[in-house]
C-alpha cells in the first residue's frame, strides 16, 4: 500500500499489478521447458542417469557426495567403444531428443570445445542457465548410454 499514490483508483492499482506478475510468469514459464517433458527414447519413466545409492551421503567426513562405489567398466575400453558406429548412434538419438538449449550447450561445450563463458555469450545465457542445461543435456546423453551398455534395447 505505501506504493499506492493515488494518481487511479485502487482497483485500477491492484489489477495492474496483478496483470504484471502475470505476464512475468507467462514469460518465465514460456522461457523454459521442464526437463521431465523430454521424450524417453526407451519409453521409461526418467528416474536419473545414476542411481542417488552410488554416491555417499552429504554429511560424510571425507568425501561428501562422491561416489561411493566406482562406476562399473564398459565392456570395452571406452575410447574403442566411441568409434564403433553404434554408439555415435545413441549419442545423437539421444541428443535428438534434447530441448533445442540443451543440445546447443551440449554442442558447442562438449564437441566444440567453447568455454563456458564463450557458450554464455554466444547463446546470450546466464553462466547458470548453462550450467543446467549443460547437467540436463549430459545426464540424459549419460543415461542413454548407460542402458546401451547394459543391453537394454
Amino acid at each position: 500500500m505505501d506504493g499506492f499514490e493515488g494518481r487511479s483508483s485502487l482497483k485500477t492499482w491492484i489489477v495492474l499489478i496483478l496483470t504484471n506478475r502475470a505476464v512475468t510468469a507467462g514469460a518465465r514459464g514460456n522461457r523454459s521447458i521442464p526437463f521431465v517433458a523430454a521424450v524417453n527414447p526407451y519409453d521409461e519413466p526418467y528416474e536419473g542417469a545414476v542411481d542417488p545409492d552410488r554416491f555417499l551421503a552429504v554429511d560424510d567426513s571425507v568425501f561428501p557426495r562422491h561416489w561411493s562405489s566406482v562406476p562399473p567398466r564398459w565392456r570395452h575400453d571406452p575410447e574403442d567403444h566411441v568409434l564403433q558406429e553404434e554408439v555415435g548412434a545413441v549419442v545423437a538419438t539421444a541428443c535428438q531428443a534434447l530441448t533445442p538449449a540443451q543440445r546447443e550447450v551440449l554442442i558447442l561445450g562438449d564437441v566444440a570445445g567453447f568455454g563456458s563463458e564463450e557458450v554464455c555469450d554466444l547463446l546470450r545465457i546466464t553462466p547458470a542457465n548453462q550450467r543446467v542445461l549443460l547437467r540436463r543435456a549430459r545426464t540424459w546423453v549419460r543415461r542413454a548410454l548407460e542402458l546401451f551398455h547394459s543391453g537394454i534395447p
